[in-house]
């Protein structure tokens, strides 16, 4: 049950830094096209999101776990502030008895050079044990998060950068065609 004093073991606060500016990383987070790419801690991916981004729209989200359940996370958007926060309650579809909807706030705090840090801060967790397994769970979505950002911004990086480009273009020779070595025969040697 949720203890209204906010105890340390009903709430959490989970962070990352980006490498992108809060509108591109609000936008990733807010998107169920790109959700699908990225939600998830290890071994579970995230089939299907559906997301009504505006105060008192709904969101859905399935995470398949590797034996195949899907589990729905659903909720309603309580504040939007693009680009620099989202307030939504979360609740377990599988859990329809819960006594109380857990609630979601995630910041998108800009930093220097387009950079981001964002902020998930998990609260009304219903006991400690929850709060570990949200724990674990917000670390992993966080990392994917991050991976598909820098996965993402690899070809503009390429495209935008002439010391990339020619990076690029050296990795490739050096790694996927590398030279091949041509041997003279030695004086005195025929063919």
């Amino acid at each position: 049950m949720w203890n209204p004093e906010g105890s340390e073991a009903t709430s959490l606060r989970v962070s990352r830094v980006v490498r992108v500016p809060p509108e591109r990383a609000f936008a990733v987070w807010t998107d169920p096209n790109e959700i699908v790419r990225w939600w998830g801690p290890a071994g579970v991916t995230c089939p299907e999101s559906h997301i009504d981004l505006r105060v008192g729209g709904e969101y859905r989200i399935a995470n398949q776990f590797a034996d195949g359940r899907v589990v729905w996370i659903r909720g309603t958007f309580e504040a939007i502030d693009p680009p620099h926060s989202l307030i939504y309650s979360w609740h377990l579809e599988a859990e329809p008895h819960a006594s109380a909807d857990e609630r979601v706030t995630v910041r998108f705090e800009p930093l220097a050079g387009g950079a981001t840090t964002i902020v998930v801060i998990h609260e009304r967790i219903g006991d400690a044990a929850r709060r570990e397994s949200h724990a674990i769970g917000w670390a992993g979505c966080l990392d994917g998060f991050v991976a598909h950002l820098a996965r993402a911004r690899v070809p503009e990086l390429i495209a935008h950068s002439g010391e990339a480009a020619r990076l690029h273009r050296q990795w490739n020779h050096e790694v996927v065609e590398p030279e091949r070595e041509t041997r003279q025969p030695p004086q005195g040697e025929g063919i």
